[in-house]
Parts: structure tokens; sequence; C-alpha cells
């Protein structure tokens, strides 16, 4: 009998937000969710360090961690921690570690899909974001250009968290990208497939410790300018 859901967490140079991390999954303690925290090649600890911290701070059977050696992208952290697990779950589903996208979500993606049948897809959709105006103006720009440049009606293709149905992850999670284009190519690879996809609104918060890989002017440019290069060529 296939478990409920799975929730994978790639954590790249995360150690001082896993402490954190690890106390919202305590306080969602739903036996029905399995944790899976990936050390995506993360160089600022260790993996014996990185899994004792977890350990010291939750103690729960429901709690996993996976080991990535070698970073190859955000995306193949997730897509190789999915591929492992896949047969065992009715629903897979990925956020972040950062506490950006609340952990709470996830149960509310879980509802939403469990509310309304034939649904393939769950996936957030930022309302509002809340770490500064830098990020705020390039999420404005990277919007419209999907949009009005490229005709791709998919706002905000990088919100979390993102839920989707095993059979269907069967389909597409292998095909997906490894870099940071991952959920992008999530929601290509689903609208070829013709998915039934759900949005749901979520907010973007503060970032509680260190730095995320996108945050300086010319990290958002140069993965702007990945982006378009990946979708140009698509047709959707």
């Amino acid at each position: 009998m296939l478990k409920k859901l799975a929730c994978v967490i790639p954590c790249f140079n995360e150690s001082k937000n896993l402490p954190y991390l690890c106390r919202e999954i305590e306080q969602i303690n739903e036996e029905f969710i399995d944790w899976f925290i990936v050390n995506n090649g993360s160089y600022d600890v260790n993996n014996k360090e990185f899994e004792n911290i977890v350990r010291e701070n939750i103690n729960l059977s429901n709690v996993n961690t996976f080991y990535i050696k070698k970073n190859a992208g955000y995306g193949n952290g997730i897509k190789e921690c999915i591929l492992q697990i896949i047969n065992n779950y009715e629903v897979i589903c990925w956020t972040h570690a950062d506490g950006q996208t609340p952990l709470a979500d996830v149960k509310k993606a879980l509802m939403n899909y469990e509310t309304e049948s034939g649904i393939e897809i769950i996936k957030g959709i930022r309302i509002s974001r809340n770490d500064g105006i830098l990020a705020t103006i390039f999420t404005m720009f990277f919007n419209i250009i999907i949009l009005f440049i490229l005709n791709y009606k998919s706002r905000s293709p990088n919100s979390q968290p993102t839920l989707i149905n095993s059979k269907a992850a069967k389909l597409i999670i292998g095909d997906a990208e490894n870099d940071a284009n991952f959920d992008i190519s999530i929601l290509y690879l689903a609208k070829l497939k013709r998915f039934k996809i759900q949005r749901f609104p979520v907010q973007f918060k503060l970032r509680r410790l260190g730095k995320g890989a996108n945050e300086s002017i010319m990290q958002k440019l140069i993965y702007s300018i990945k982006t378009i290069r990946f979708l140009k060529n698509r047709k959707f």
C-alpha cells in the first residue's frame, strides 16, 4: 500500500537554517507526511555533521535525510531523491529550506489536491513577497517576459510548494532540468502532457539566515538569461 505524501526539501549550504527547519517540521508533525531533507552537495558542513544537526533537532520516524555527494544543481537534488522514493508514495512534494516558503503550505497543497479530483499538479503562486524591493522588481520583470514576450501564461513558476501525484511525476520528472530551471521545466513538461494544474496563493517571506543563490543583481540577471534561453525555443 502506498504512503500518502513525501515532501523533499533540498538544502545547499543551509546548515544554519537546519535547526529552524526541523522545528517547523516538528510543529506540523503529521504522520501522513514523510519528510526528506536533502543534503544537496553542501560544503558548509560535511554529511555527518549535516545528519547530526538534523538528529539533534528532531527525532521523528517520518524524517529522513538524503545525501548527494556533489552538487549538480537545485533541480538535480530534488530529482535524485524523488527517483529513489517515488514508488512508495501517492503524492510527491518539494519546497525550500530557508523559511521563505512555510511548510504549512504543504498541507494546504495536499488539501487542495484531495478536494478537487483530476488534478495532477498543485503549485503555489506568489501573491506577495517580503524579501526586498530588488526581488519584487525582478519577479515582475520575469513574469512580464514569460507572459508577453514568450507567451507562456504561468506566473511565478518558481513559487513553492509544488505537489504532483506520483503517476504524473513518473512521466516527466526524469526529463526536468537539473539547474534552477527545474520548476519551470516541470510546468513546461506538464503542459505538454496536458496535465491539470491548479495554483493557490502563497506569500514569500524573508529568508531566515544566510544568502540564496540568486540574491545579487548579477546573479538574478544570469538566472533570467538562462531561463529565457531555456524557454525561447519551446512551444506552449
